[in-house]
């Protein structure tokens, strides 16, 4: 055997190199910290003290009215635009999971002849691009008589309202959530199905009681 010789490092080499990995770590964070912290701090002062003596200049006065203008009351302010959202993200976000899990649990846990085409559809529509159905989605929704009650206008179609976009996320999220879910329910094993059926449960109750508890983390990413 031939011998094998080996090169102590030099003592200082090792707590260099970090020192160098710290320091560099330490600059960039404050690079992406600095305008941030500009930006919170700014909005304590008003905009005519930023304006004339700069971001980081000794404020005049520091106040909540900045906030308080942003906020608002009504659908004007800050406050309307996040009860449209919550209006909108809320629904979406419980059919996507709904439908997503239904379709995930049945090209998942059976096997039969449209599993794997189901499951190519499913995965080919997050390919289209989004730019490719403007038109015809504009063209349907303003065919389709719709009486929007939740809005202040009444345009008589689905299109601008804010069910068309609801339509909107869930048809382009189940896409993807389906493919997700389906890939983390195929690593459940399948035993735990197999007993719930032989206990006399549903498909529904496997999917709801047994399958979807498991499906906590996929279901909160």
């Amino acid at each position: 055997m031939s011998d094998v010789t080996i090169v102590p490092r030099k003592p200082g080499t090792k707590l260099w190199s970090r020192v160098a990995l710290h320091a560099f770590l330490i600059i960039m964070a404050v690079i992406w910290l600095v305008p941030i912290l500009g930006a919170l701090y700014s909005s304590f002062r008003p905009y005519s003290d930023t304006q004339q003596n700069g971001v980081f200049s000794l404020p005049e006065t520091l106040t909540f009215e900045n906030f308080r203008t942003a906020w608002g009351s009504g659908d004007g302010g800050m406050w309307g635009y996040f009860k449209n959202t919550m209006f909108i993200v809320l629904p979406a976000l419980v059919i996507i999971l709904l439908l997503s899990s239904f379709v995930a649990f049945a090209v998942s846990r059976f096997s039969w002849r449209l599993n794997v085409p189901l499951l190519l559809l499913f995965t080919a529509a997050n390919l289209l691009p989004v730019h490719t159905i403007f038109y015809p989605l504009f063209t349907i929704f303003k065919r389709i008589p719709w009486p929007d009650l939740l809005s202040d206008t009444d345009t008589g179609n689905l299109l601008g309202t804010k069910v068309s976009i609801i339509v909107i996320h869930v048809a382009f999220q189940m896409g993807f959530c389906t493919f997700v879910m389906s890939n983390y329910m195929k690593t459940i094993p399948k035993e735990l199905t197999e007993a719930a059926l032989v206990d006399g449960a549903s498909v529904l109750r496997q999917n709801w009681q047994v399958v979807m508890p498991p499906c906590r983390p996929v279901i909160a990413a």
